[in-house]
């Protein structure tokens, strides 16, 4: 959301607008207080923050693919989804605009009934408040990972630290 609010900051100039104008109405819908201390962007920078998004989207898509859970329902989708997400992992096809909603979709479909556990840095402190040999920073840690899954189905839990 932060890359569309920037790019909706970049704006064609009004082609209406000239010297003339200017001379009689200076700010002609623009104040320039609004942009003072602003970053100031280009589309090239936008256009590489955008490719960078897309990288990062693709790999966290194909990193999802690996899950051994979305690994063992994969067989339930039908044969032509199976196949364009074994030819998206492999890079056999690029994430593009005709395929990524249904490479999206399948793979929520498979991520279904996984529960993500999110470990946070504060709770991660209060576990290792101490000094703690590698073993006793083990056990603490095990103990946090039960605590912190109890009554879930352990098979389904995805942890991710926030």
């Amino acid at each position: 959301m932060q890359w569309f609010h920037k790019i909706n900051k970049i704006q064609a100039a009004d082609s209406k607008v000239n010297k003339n104008l200017i001379l009689i109405v200076p700010y002609q819908d623009f104040n320039p207080a609004d942009f003072e201390g602003a970053e100031v962007l280009t589309v090239k920078q936008m256009k590489s923050e955008l490719d960078d998004l897309l990288e990062q989207w693709t790999d966290t898509l194909k990193e999802t693919l690996d899950d051994p859970m979305v690994i063992k329902k994969m067989n339930l989708l039908d044969e032509s989804t199976q196949k364009l997400l074994v030819d998206f992992k492999s890079g056999a096809i690029e994430l593009a605009k005709d395929n990524a909603l249904r490479i999206r979709n399948a793979i929520m479909d498979l991520h279904k009934g996984l529960e993500k556990v999110e470990l946070s840095i504060e709770n991660m402190k209060s576990t290792f408040n101490k000094p703690l040999t590698p073993d006793e920073a083990i056990e603490a840690f095990k103990a946090y990972i039960d605590q912190i899954s109890k009554g879930k189905e352990r098979d389904k839990i995805r942890i991710i630290l926030k």
